[in-house]
């Protein structure tokens, strides 16, 4: 089986082959059932994005419906889902990129605290993605740029695939999620045999 990784090739993540079975006996790896405990099922399927909010000039929280009949997201530590854009990918393909609910299924976000607007107020069966467009950036190198010269800067990134497809989201469009045992991470929590953890923080959240 494959697994994606942390490593990008051209602003796509990539599949790297993982012996599960060797990852499995050592306990570092969680099963395809552990998984389920997610309210989003290991199948491509669509949830609704049912309010918008700006968090700043190029970042916006997006708060989807969950399947029906489920209350809480319940992803699991260290967890993320998995985020369909389809035909969006740099070549024409479909993109697929990893996004962490920034909602705690057990208490109220702040926004609901200070606002009395009663879509905002009820989160039961709803989750919510912190999400940044990343706009291009940098200078394009021709082919021919890029084999006269042994120096570039390299400079040029694409514009975001995932990031704005669900920002030129409507209310009421649906966006293709799925949480699989992958999604679970390198290791499970509880983890085991761990003494000490170093966590670093990047990015948008």
């Amino acid at each position: 089986r494959t697994m994606i990784t942390t490593k990008k090739v051209f602003g796509s993540y990539v599949l790297t082959k993982v012996d599960f079975d060797k990852l499995a006996a050592a306990g570092t790896v969680p099963t395809e059932e552990s998984a389920q405990t997610c309210a989003v099922p290991s199948d491509w399927t669509e949830l609704k994005l049912i309010e918008v909010r700006p968090y700043n000039h190029d970042t916006s929280i997006f708060r989807f419906q969950l399947p029906e009949g489920k209350p809480k997201l319940n992803l699991p530590v260290g967890g993320f889902l998995l985020v369909l854009a389809p035909g969006c990918e740099h070549d024409g393909t479909d993109a697929i990129r990893p996004y962490t609910s920034i909602q705690d299924d057990d208490v109220q976000p702040w926004h609901a605290l200070s606002t009395t607007d009663c879509t905002s107020n009820n989160l039961t069966g709803t989750f919510e993605l912190l999400c940044k467009r990343y706009d291009q950036w940098g200078v394009k190198e021709s082919i021919q740029t890029h084999f006269l010269f042994t120096k570039t800067n390299h400079s040029y990134r694409p514009p975001g695939a995932v990031s704005n497809y669900i920002h030129k989201l409507k209310i009421g469009d649906h966006v293709k999620f799925k949480h699989t045992a992958i999604c679970r991470g390198k290791l499970d929590f509880p983890f085991k045999n761990v003494s000490s953890l170093t966590m670093i923080a990047v990015g948008v959240g």
